[in-house]
């Protein structure tokens, strides 16, 4: 099969135009893309409930129970991780659960959202099978990202003694913003690294599942 003239030559082109178009590529690769350094994460972490009541929980308690490590023997941690934003949080209540098994109310934390606030009821007798599924509402103080600078209380948690809370949590190791200091452990270690209960060290009421705590 015999080529035109024509064809012959669009091949030509294309041969000739390859080298140039090497060249520019390899130009523009020269310079490296801007890159994310600071590691970012994302995690469901659990907790078990061991006596029902009213939890008010902290931007600052949630940093601790992601991860802190002790830096001075039986007194001090030091977080591991800066900043995080909550991506849903469930509820599991036992099965004993009375009619009101439990509820979570964000802190809206602005006057342009919903007022928003979930109660998992059942009727006497009923088994609950499914976790009350929340997330924070859209614009809420509790639906942005949280730092180690502030000390917004993120939500109020009622859970029943025996329920388990899954909190499904995105967060950033400690880069560029201080870490979060704690003082008054009395069982902490140099070195080792601990996840604190969601409401808090003192507290100790909604504690970590299957992780080194110090409760």
């Amino acid at each position: 099969m015999r080529r035109s003239k024509g064809s012959r030559r669009s091949i030509r082109s294309r041969i000739q135009a390859r080298p140039r178009a090497d060249r520019a590529s390899a130009t523009s690769l020269s310079i490296p893309p801007a890159l994310q350094v600071t590691p970012t994460l994302r995690h469901v972490f659990r907790f078990r409930c061991t006596l029902t009541g009213n939890y008010a929980i902290t931007a600052p308690m949630i940093i601790n129970a992601l991860g802190v490590v002790g830096t001075v023997n039986n007194s001090t941690v030091v977080s591991v991780c800066t900043s995080f934003r909550i991506r849903s949080l469930k509820l599991w209540p036992p099965q004993n659960a009375g009619a009101d098994a439990g509820f979570i109310s964000w802190n809206d934390g602005n006057a342009f959202v919903k007022d928003d606030e979930k109660i998992s009821s059942v009727p006497d007798g009923v088994t609950v099978t499914r976790p009350l599924v929340m997330r924070p509402p859209r614009l809420s103080t509790s639906a942005f990202w949280q730092s180690t600078g502030v000390t917004t209380q993120m939500m109020t948690a009622t859970p029943v003694a025996g329920s388990l809370i899954d909190l499904d949590v995105e967060y950033t190791m400690a880069n560029a913003v201080a870490q979060t200091v704690t003082a008054g452990l009395a069982s902490v270690a140099v070195g080792t690294l601990y996840y604190l209960s969601l409401d808090g060290f003192a507290s100790n009421k909604i504690v970590p599942v299957g992780l080194l705590s110090t409760h």
